[in-house]
């Protein structure tokens, strides 16, 4: 494949960049998760999608490297340059992550523990019915609307821009510039880091799934707990309403019973990670759910 060389520019600018200067704090956390945006979008295309916890590897690092140029005045401005063999590729998926979180409108969206109440009841007066955690991801989902990737990439443009978003700020923003095969700019102050951070924070449940697992953890301040799913081996995060809905879990923890229970994978930003996403307890599977769930 033909080289094609690849930029990215971070231009700050207002009181965050007084004086030609900016603080450590800002500048750090830009520059790392502008980072952790660029290996994200690099394992997405290395391995044709990314899934949740995936790690660069040693032999990653070299061939999806950027390098910092001298800081520019003008405000404050850091250019990063690549012409590594995917560089433009990766610059490009960044920058689609991002058209895909600032399309998003800034909806009101129902607090998911009113979601995980309304999902209980409906369950219980057997207007819907849980199905197979196999079938579910077998099948495509329309609210599955958008690839994880896409999520993973947006969350960290969200920290590079969440500065903008604080009181030390004042009237400061931040223009991203990104050229792959094509160029994109991005302009960024207060409202608009505030508008993607809502977007991109966006969670809700999808429909009821019937789990299999072995319970790890559970943790009773935080209402949350770890299990590996026995359909595939990957341990996900199970959080809890309250501490009558982790009681019944409870007898579960380290015992070798499988816990059979009814959840909802948690929608972020429009997508599920399907191996090991966050999941919310419901409640315990009886036979009647369990049976005929392929």
């Amino acid at each position: 494949m033909e080289k094609v060389a690849a930029t990215v520019k971070l231009h700050f600018d207002g009181d965050i960049a007084a004086g030609h200067q900016i603080p450590i704090r800002v500048l750090g956390q830009s520059l790392l998760h502008m980072q952790k945006a660029i290996d994200r979008a690099y394992l997405d295309i290395k391995y044709g999608g990314v899934w949740k916890n995936a790690r660069m590897k040693s032999e990653d690092y070299e061939i999806s490297e950027f390098i910092a140029q001298a800081p520019q005045e003008g405000g404050y401005i850091f250019d990063f340059f690549s012409s590594i063999r995917d560089s433009a590729r990766i610059v490009d998926r960044v920058s689609s992550a991002i058209n895909e979180a600032k399309a998003q409108a800034s909806l009101q969206i129902e607090l998911i523990k009113d979601q995980a109440v309304d999902l209980k009841q409906k369950l219980e007066s057997k207007l819907i019915k849980p199905i197979g955690f196999q079938t579910f991801f077998r099948n495509k989902n329309n609210e599955i609307i958008r690839e994880y990737g896409d999520r993973s990439i947006a969350k960290e443009i969200d920290q590079v821009v969440a500065p903008l978003r604080q009181d030390y700020s004042g009237d400061s923003n931040l223009v991203l510039v990104l050229a792959g095969t094509s160029s994109q700019k991005f302009e960024f102050d207060r409202q608009t880091s505030n508008r993607f951070h809502q977007v991109v924070a966006r969670r809700n449940l999808s429909k009821p799934l019937i789990y299999r697992g072995k319970l790890k953890v559970l943790d009773k301040i935080n209402l949350r707990g770890k299990f590996e799913n026995t359909e595939n081996n990957k341990i996900s995060i199970i959080h809890f309403g309250c501490i009558d809905d982790l009681l019944k879990a409870h007898p579960f923890l380290g015992t070798e019973a499988e816990m059979v229970f009814i959840g909802s994978p948690i929608i972020e930003f429009g997508s599920i990670e399907p191996n090991s996403g966050d999941v919310y307890f419901l409640n315990i599977a009886n036979t009647d759910d369990s049976k005929d769930v392929a």
